[in-house]
């Protein structure tokens, strides 16, 4: 639903369950944000990449990179939903920022958008990477939707998802997909009073390779842009499914 762009994983700003502490923030709706909204994509996603690292009596642990530096961009209003061009300025902004992983949590779907391919450039060109999920539009096994856009363009990371066997998800759509994570039942934290939550979701795959995209840049500094990618498909663990289901395969983390 919005983008959340991740980088710096250096900074060791620490986020706890339901307690984001954003490094910084920037709005690009112009109404504002629902909280239903907001409490399906700010804290659910954020806390999937860098949630809890050590499980405690009550909470199991979950997240991926928990002292990592947060920049948030919100280009959604009051009714869920935000413009294209919320969405390429979110992205610029996180461009702009200079974040080494940006997640685009928010998918338009349709055909190839040019604007988000030059986007996609604009990012590779600045040392910056761009993943986004590749949607969730499909029905398997009877109906297999194609990736829409932005994951439909050739310079953006589309992240395909899986399930709890890592099977290809129900939902995941087939074509461009570049890499795929685990989609389905992924533990994350929500507002309270629930504070915690199973969600399903590409964005939720694409959260996990965010994670691990951030991991390798911290890794590694010659590891930007284009070259960021070069691990994240190198190192992916092979599954027995079509390139067009799950890309290079499983992310992993370094």
């Amino acid at each position: 639903m919005l983008p959340v762009p991740f980088g710096k994983p250096a900074m060791r700003i620490p986020i706890e369950a339901c307690m984001l502490r954003h490094h910084l923030e920037h709005r690009f709706a112009h109404t504002p944000m629902n909280k239903n909204c907001l409490g399906d994509c700010v804290p659910y996603i954020t806390g999937t990449v860098c949630g809890l690292p050590i499980p405690t009596r009550r909470v199991a642990r979950y997240g991926m990179v928990f002292q990592s530096d947060i920049f948030v961009a919100i280009v959604t209003g009051s009714s869920g939903g935000g413009t294209i061009a919320q969405y390429l300025a979110g992205l610029n902004w996180a461009i702009g920022q200079k974040c080494e992983a940006i997640l685009g949590a928010m998918g338009s779907g349709g055909p190839l958008n040019p604007a988000f391919t030059a986007a996609g450039n604009g990012a590779l060109a600045r040392g910056c990477l761009i993943l986004t999920g590749a949607g969730h539009p499909s029905m398997r096994p009877s109906v297999i939707a194609p990736t829409g856009a932005p994951a439909n363009s050739p310079s953006i990371v589309a992240v395909g998802a899986l399930d709890t066997n890592l099977n290809v998800a129900r939902f995941s759509p087939g074509g461009k997909i570049d890499i795929a994570a685990p989609g389905v039942n992924i533990f994350s934290c929500v507002p309270a009073p629930a504070l915690y939550a199973d969600l399903s979701g590409s964005s939720m795959a694409a959260a996990h390779v965010a994670g691990c995209a951030a991991l390798w840049a911290e890794a590694d500094s010659r590891f930007r842009g284009a070259r960021l990618r070069d691990p994240l498909f190198a190192s992916a663990r092979h599954l027995p499914f079509p390139a067009t289901d799950v890309g290079a395969g499983l992310v992993q983390a370094p």
